[in-house]
């Protein structure tokens, strides 16, 4: 009865009718459309039958509900690998952080947990925003933003992401190294020093620029931007999709 409730009031909010407007066409009053739709009450067979001609639908949609468009089913694909894509890097996140930040202790060495937090923790945040309004979308109805404004937002934000990404890889590429040579050095030596396997002259400057540097310290501080970032991206239509063939 719920079900069949619900439906009235899908299909009436797709032709854009009032409850008025309905009524109005079923000769019937405004308050007993909201029954209809509340569940208080149920429409007889002559009744779903003028509901579904008013709405120019059969009555077994008004009964059981419109079929997934191609468009809503590919909505539901994209909310599903987003929701895998959010439990993934969540697992990644709650696994690699603890387990660095016991290196770090273990070691006094933070370059594994700079790394975890620098691109894991800011990855998790832009996916589970993205995912949950495409949830809201799915579920609720939430609608993305259009018009050329959007699309120039987008590419902004787009923009921001590669340039934020293009900053930290160098300094993330050169930990490694770093990483890679300390291990190789330990076997031989019963100590080391960072500054020995530190880059020098030019290429410390390029890698180790301040912009790169000011990045490694606020993004983690400040990663509660990134799920508002994701947030806009599915606002702006990220990403831009064909439209859909006809079912």
């Amino acid at each position: 009865m719920r079900d069949i409730g619900r439906n009235i009031k899908h299909l009436r909010e797709e032709k854009h009718l009032t409850q008025d407007q309905l009524a109005e066409k079923l000769f019937v009053t405004r308050q007993t459309v909201s029954n209809y739709e509340t569940g208080r009450s149920r429409p007889d067979v002559e009744t779903l039958t003028k509901i579904a001609e008013v709405l120019n639908v059969d009555a077994n949609t008004v009964i059981y509900g419109a079929e997934p468009t191609s468009e809503q089913r590919l909505e539901r694909k994209a909310l599903v690998v987003a929701m895998v894509l959010t439990i993934v890097w969540g697992v990644l996140w709650f696994t690699l952080e603890p387990a660095a930040s016991a290196y770090r202790r273990a070691s006094y060495d933070a370059m594994p947990l700079i790394m975890v937090r620098i691109f894991v923790l800011p990855s998790l945040l832009l996916v589970f925003g993205w995912t949950l309004m495409q949830s809201f979308h799915v579920f609720l109805g939430a609608r993305r933003l259009g018009g050329e404004k959007s699309r120039l937002f987008r590419r902004i934000l787009l923009a921001v992401l590669v340039i934020w990404f293009l900053f930290l890889l160098p300094p993330v590429v050169d930990m490694l190294r770093m990483e890679i040579v300390r291990w190789q050095w330990l076997p031989t030596h019963n100590f080391y020093s960072s500054n020995d396997f530190e880059l020098t002259g030019f290429w410390r400057l390029v890698v180790w620029n301040p912009v790169s540097a000011n990045l490694l310290w606020y993004v983690p501080k400040y990663c509660i931007l990134f799920p508002v970032l994701g947030v806009a991206l599915w606002l702006t239509g990220f990403p831009e999709r064909k439209k859909a063939p006809a079912a």
